[in-house]
């Protein structure tokens, strides 16, 4: 049986497509742009924010640009409200790109009862959309959790092919949901037709489980940007004056251990007699306002030397990491930072 697989990953070491055999709208066309013109591409994705958000939110709309260039139709389906309140409209078109959320709620309240609420209307509206799409274009899934199971389940039923987007390897980790687990211990490989991997470690991974199979396509897909988005600006010149600063950006809520790590080696840093400041950049909820706090108060820190200055533009996070000394990029010795390759390292070398 490891003969198969040992060819697999042969040919996986040639290039980044393994694909052993094609149907008509395979998931190696929706990847590789091969696809017949007019082909549809969906993307269904879930509280990102579209077309304005983070890291995510860009990667979706390279892979999008880059099928739109090569002759596809590319629509994103956002599934629940946006976490970011610059998104103002609820459809629309962006660089080629057609959006709409689902659910027909920009808004995120804050009551939990109301999100769901939200995520479950748009849940209804995806087998109608879903259905619409056989014969004819594929769905390029990007959520692994409740949504991915859910959306996966009734594409495989409807008969309508899926890419699976892989960013990071859940099965590991223990903040994450059980069912996010469980679906890495097959159910995501069942659904899917085949799967864009953003490293080597979770490409491997994804073979161990779809080996046998002779049709499931695998593309690796690294962490990405776009120069030009970057560009416009020119580093930092002449003597330094103010203090050191350090630059992190994110979601700070999904990243509160990262938060935490930063603003105590901050605090370390001012201990040591170094003049420095920590700017945190990102949607930023009570969570992460309150962990921020928190861990001044117990280290004894001025909470102005931590700066939280919300979401901002692609631009202004530009000038942000331009007038940084140091952009930071916090790894931990456990499986999802020796699995994933962060969207932003590429974001922040493009910035100059």
């Amino acid at each position: 049986p490891h003969s198969r697989m040992e060819q697999v990953l042969r040919i996986y070491r040639k290039g980044n497509m393994v694909t052993l055999e094609q149907s008509k709208i395979s998931a190696e066309a929706a990847v590789m742009g091969t696809a017949p013109s007019g082909t549809t591409i969906a993307c269904v994705c879930g509280g990102y924010g579209f077309p304005r958000g983070t890291a995510t939110t860009q990667r979706i709309l390279l892979v999008g640009q880059a099928l739109v260039e090569a002759g596809c139709r590319f629509t994103v389906w956002h599934c629940g409200p946006r976490p970011v309140a610059e998104n103002t409209e609820l459809r629309g078109e962006y660089r080629g790109i057609e959006f709409g959320y689902l659910g027909q709620a920009l808004h995120r309240p804050r009551s939990r009862w109301r999100r769901l609420q939200i995520y479950l209307r748009a849940m209804l509206e995806l087998p109608t959309r879903i259905r619409g799409l056989k014969g004819r274009g594929c769905v390029y899934l990007y959520p692994q959790g409740m949504l991915g199971l859910y959306a996966g389940l009734l594409c495989k039923l409807m008969g309508v092919p899926v890419v699976q987007e892989l960013g990071e390897w859940w099965e590991g980790i223990k903040t994450a949901s059980w069912i996010t687990r469980l679906a890495y211990r097959g159910p995501l490989f069942w659904f899917s037709s085949g799967a864009l991997a953003i490293s080597d470690e979770i490409a491997r991974r994804v073979l161990e489980r779809t080996w046998k199979r002779k049709s499931y396509g695998l593309y690796k897909l690294p962490a990405v940007a776009d120069p030009e988005s970057w560009s416009g600006g020119a580093p930092r010149t002449g003597a330094r004056t103010g203090p050191v600063t350090f630059l992190w950006c994110g979601v700070l809520s999904s990243y509160l251990a990262d938060i935490r790590s930063l603003v105590e080696s901050l605090a370390q840093a001012c201990q040591m007699g170094v003049d420095a400041r920590l700017v945190l950049s990102g949607p930023c909820d009570s969570r992460a306002h309150e962990c921020v706090a928190r861990t001044c108060a117990e280290l004894r820190l001025d909470p102005a030397r931590v700066v939280l200055p919300g979401y901002v533009s692609q631009a202004e996070l530009a000038r942000l990491f331009r007038s940084a000394d140091a952009l930071v990029l916090p790894m931990h010795d456990d499986d999802r930072s020796w699995t994933r390759s962060p969207n932003k390292l590429p974001e922040y070398l493009a910035s100059g």
